[in-house]
Order: structure tokens, then C-alpha cells, then sequence
């Protein structure tokens, strides 16, 4: 048997969504591991295990593949009526079951779920995997010791994301993690989000990272940043700021310094299982799919977008432009890095903030390519963004990354804008009544 260090993505941004609140109830259907159980109570969590597991490693054996759903739906038998949680760990234990035996198992626990229930999943990605599920010990909330059988060819029904969403419509995707630094081959983690109503899903601010937090951040190269630097300089006390970059806790912890509530999306990783679908697909998954749903009337002060816009098509940018508009009030700010280039990073630039700039990490490699879309430009975002209007341009600025250019947006709500041509239509009369006046001395 195997044993492998995992770097744990999902773990992490399970306790980053659950120690802020020692009230949360967490559901584990692996083994009885009393490190697992330290680690949560630590954190005052109520902890409760169902082994699911072994029903699955036993009974196939036994040539009874069913009969391990007998015994799941027994195991859940022990738990009390109300009772809800905050937190399932299901592990691996999905890879061994076909789609109709996911929805029977999803569909079961449904019923000790609350809404914004968060279900942490790891998947095979491979050829291989074990035989039988995998033994999940934690060491801290960055590692996982992982207990393998040797691996072998999969036997298994090979399921995409889609078709299970398909199936399982209450649950929806909030984060993927994929080839992280540290992370064992061939492993991917997905945390679910189970949402009966969607368009009334919260989404969990403390959520917002699965990267651990390091004041000594290393960075390689500073970056002047005009824009961002007069958001640092600003007193955002009371102000709500949205973070659509790639996901850090340094960028994170930063904006808590200055801006009283802050929340994140790393929109690229929510958006690129759309990038490869057709339109035909993503007008069907669209609507349900809950990228910047947030509970109802949230408005944000300040939003930032890096360059991720740089790398949507006009129909994404569209769709992310009407969901905004819906997220902002009158006077919202909107941070947008545009590449002026015919070649662009590969994928959007993790952006660090740094005293005011903004840097980049010494362990990123920065590939280019030919870009995909046309350049971005401030009337295309404003076409997209309705109500938004450029505030500010900065280019060619001494310490700026060449070819990468800032816009401010601000948005104006209908009763501004109706202000402002009132006051316009104002100016242009007063100027006709002056020229009148004038010709008529002459």
C-alpha cells in the first residue's frame, strides 16, 4: 500500500469556510480517523462519521454491487431527525459508483443538508485507480497523508462534471482544483455547493481562498499599477469590494486591511468549462450555472477584474456583464487591465498586491500566445456593462507592464444619468442664451 502526501486545495478552503464559526457540523462517510476528528474539534466542530468506505471496498467482493446502498441509506439511519450539516467529505467514494447510484446517494443526504452546504469530492483523473476507495488522513490544513491500493485500469464509467450537474441539479460546482503545486498526480478536488434555490444562494465570503496566507510572499518583479494603487490609498470603511482574479490569500488579507467586507471568485476557473462548450450546451447550463450568484440585493462598492476579461468571448462577456450591472450601485468602481498586444499571457496573470503595486511571484512562468478574441476595448466593456462609463485611463506610465493598460469604470445608476443630461441640456441652453445675447449687442 501506498502512502502519498497530498497538498489539499479542497481541505484548505473547507477550513478556511469553516474556522471563523465553531458552530458548524461536519458529515465524514471515510473511516473513523481520530486525526480527522482532532483536527475538526479543534476548530469546535461537531463531527459525526458514517463509514461509507468499507461498504464499498466489502460488498463488491461479494458480488452484491447494490447491496452497499442498503447499507448506506442504514448508516444514515443513526443520524438524528433535523439534524443538518455544514461540511460532507465524501473523498473518493464517488468514482466507484455509476451515475444513477450518485444521484440515489446525493439524493439521500439531501435531506441533512442545509442551503450552502459545502460536499468535498476527490476524483481520479487517469487511466488507473485503486481498487478499492483511499484512506484520507489529515495532517494539517495544507496536507493530507493518502493510503492507495496499487493502481489499476479504472472499471469504472468515466463521468463529466456536466452530466452529473445534469443529474443533480440542487448541487453546483463552486471550486476544481487541478495539477496544484503539491498535489498527487492524477487527483483533482471539486467542492459542491448544494443550492435548493439558486437564485438565492449566499456565497461564503471566508470561502473565497484555498490558498494558504504567507506574509513572505515572494515576489519577483513589482508592477506600478495606477489604479490599483489609488484603491489602496482610499479609506474603504463600510465599502464592499468583489476580488474576480486568481485566487490568493495575500490579495485577500490586503483588501481586509483597507475595505470593511471583501469577497472573491476566481471567475476564469468558474468560467472556463463554459470556454470549451458550445452554444447550445452553455445555453442550457448557463441560467442554472451560479458564477457570481450572491444572496439577494448585494451590491459592491469596488470590483475588481485584473485582465480576466481579456480572455472571454464576446458571449461570456456579455453574460458576465449582465450579472454584474445586477451586482452594482450607483458610484461602483470597476478595475479592468486590458492587453493592447497581438500576443497575451497565456492565461490570466496572478497579480499580487504589494505595497500599493502590484507583483508577480517568482515561481511564475509567464508564456505568451496569440490572442484569441479581439483587444478589449473601454467601448466594447462599456457595451457589455451597461451603466458603466470610464472614469480614468492609465498607459504608457513609468514602472506599468508594457502593452497593459487600466481603465476605472464607474457606474451611474438611470436617476444619475437622467441628472446628468438634464445638467448638460442645461449647459447647452445657457451657452445658446449667451451667444444669443452676445449677437444681439454686436
Amino acid at each position: 500500500m501506498a502512502i502519498l502526501n497530498h497538498r489539499s486545495p479542497g481541505i484548505t478552503a473547507i477550513y478556511n469556510a469553516v474556522k471563523s464559526n465553531q458552530k458548524n457540523s461536519i458529515l465524514d462517510f471515510g473511516p473513523c480517523i481520530s486525526k480527522n476528528l482532532l483536527f475538526f474539534s479543534k476548530l469546535g466542530c461537531h463531527f459525526y462519521f458514517e463509514n461509507f468506505s468499507d461498504q464499498i471496498a466489502y460488498y463488491p467482493k461479494k458480488g452484491a454491487e447494490h447491496t452497499y446502498l442498503t447499507n448506506f441509506n442504514e448508516l444514515l439511519d443513526g443520524v438524528s431527525s433535523g439534524k443538518k450539516f455544514d461540511v460532507v467529505l465524501l473523498w473518493d467514494l464517488l468514482n466507484y459508483l455509476s451515475l444513477p447510484d450518485i444521484v440515489q446517494v446525493l439524493n439521500r443526504i439531501e435531506a441533512y443538508l442545509r442551503p450552502n452546504t459545502l460536499v468535498h469530492t476527490i476524483n481520479y483523473v487517469g487511466a488507473k485507480s485503486p481498487a478499492t476507495p483511499g484512506r484520507f488522513e489529515l495532517n494539517d490544513q495544507y496536507n493530507v497523508s493518502v493510503s492507495f491500493q496499487e493502481f489499476e485500469e479504472a472499471k469504472r464509467v468515466r463521468l463529466t462534471t456536466a452530466d452529473m450537474l445534469r443529474s443533480v441539479p440542487q448541487f453546483a460546482i463552486l471550486r476544481s482544483f487541478l495539477k496544484r503545486e503539491g498535489m498527487v498526480s492524477g487527483l483533482s478536488e471539486q467542492i459542491m455547493c448544494y443550492q435548493p434555490h439558486k437564485q438565492q444562494c449566499q456565497r461564503v465570503a471566508v470561502f473565497s481562498s484555498a490558498e494558504p496566507s504567507k506574509a513572505d510572499f515572494d515576489v519577483e518583479r513589482h508592477i506600478a499599477s495606477p489604479a490599483i494603487s489609488q484603491l489602496c490609498s482610499v479609506d474603504g470603511k463600510g465599502a464592499r469590494l468583489l476580488d474576480l482574479g486568481v485566487h490568493n490569500d495575500v490579495n485577500n488579507d490586503g483588501w481586509k486591511r483597507i475595505y470593511s467586507d471583501v469577497y472573491s471568485e476566481d471567475l476564469n476557473a468558474a468560467l472556463k468549462r463554459f470556454a470549451k462548450l458550445e452554444f447550445g450546451q452553455r445555453k442550457q447550463l448557463m441560467p442554472t450555472s451560479p458564477f457570481l450568484a450572491f444572496e439577494k440585493n448585494t451590491r459592491f462598492d469596488v470590483i475588481v477584474a485584473w485582465d480576466i476579461f481579456n480572455y472571454l468571448d464576446d458571449e461570456l462577456l456579455f453574460e458576465v456583464g449582465r450579472r454584474l450591472v445586477d451586482l452594482a450601485r450607483d458610484g461602483t468602481k470597476m478595475i479592468v487591465m486590458c492587453y493592447s498586444g497581438a500576443r497575451i499571457p497565456a492565461r490570466p496573470q496572478p497579480f499580487v498586491l504589494t505595497k500599493g503595486k502590484i507583483g508577480l511571484a517568482k515561481n511564475y512562468i509567464k508564456k505568451s500566445e496569440q490572442r484569441r478574441f479581439p483587444a478589449l476595448t473601454s467601448v466594447k466593456i462599456q457595451q457589455a456593462f451597461p451603466g458603466f462609463f470610464v472614469e480614468n485611463t492609465y498607459a504608457f506610465r513609468p514602472g506599468m507592464e508594457r502593452g497593459l493598460n487600466e481603465y476605472v469604470f464607474v457606474f451611474k445608476d438611470a436617476e444619475t444619468q437622467l441628472l446628468e443630461r438634464q445638467a448638460r441640456a442645461e449647459h447647452i441652453l445657457a451657452q445658446k442664451r449667451e451667444l444669443k445675447r452676445g449677437s444681439s449687442v454686436c
